[in-house]
Formats: C-alpha cells, sequence, structure tokens
C-alpha cells in the first residue's frame, strides 16, 4: 500500500471504541423528549409507543462517571435525575 493510499484508508475507516454502553429506560406516560449527558455527548429522542428508549454508544465510560436524564413534559415542565454507571 503506497502513502496516499494508507492516509486515505485512515481518512474513511471508522473509529471506534473497543466494548460498548447502554442506557435504556422505559419514561412515563406524557413524556414528549428524553435528553441523555454522558461525558462523551448529549443526545435527545423521542421515546418509542410504550415509553422506551434505548441509547448505544461504542467505548465504555470509566471511573465515577454519570448520566442525567432529563425528560422534557407535554406541558414543557422538565424533570432531571442522575444515573450512576455500573461496571
Amino acid at each position: 500500500m503506497q502513502q496516499g493510499d494508507v492516509e486515505e484508508a485512515a481518512r474513511v475507516r471508522r473509529r471506534i471504541l473497543p466494548g460498548r454502553t447502554t442506557i435504556s429506560g422505559i419514561a412515563a406516560d406524557g413524556v414528549r423528549t428524553v435528553t441523555v449527558r454522558t461525558p462523551r455527548a448529549v443526545r435527545t429522542l423521542r421515546p418509542a409507543p410504550g415509553g422506551t428508549f434505548l441509547i448505544v454508544y461504542d467505548g465504555m465510560f470509566v471511573g465515577s462517571a454519570e448520566v442525567e436524564v432529563t425528560a422534557t413534559l407535554e406541558d414543557g415542565r422538565t424533570v432531571t435525575g442522575a444515573l450512576p454507571l455500573l461496571p
């Protein structure tokens, strides 16, 4: 492989971390969106019918990291709580 080919391969190859972290739950009736804040990202999603949600991150969060979850209700109010990440 020539130098230019190696650089191109490195540019296009997906860089994913080993392992995975999954965060899931069931939101109560009346929850419009769920926002999940982790050490790496903030993601906002709409729960599926029945309130279920699932987020999968590549890699594992280590140490004393916490996940903050904020539910936005249909009337605009928010409810926030923290979840510990278990090893």
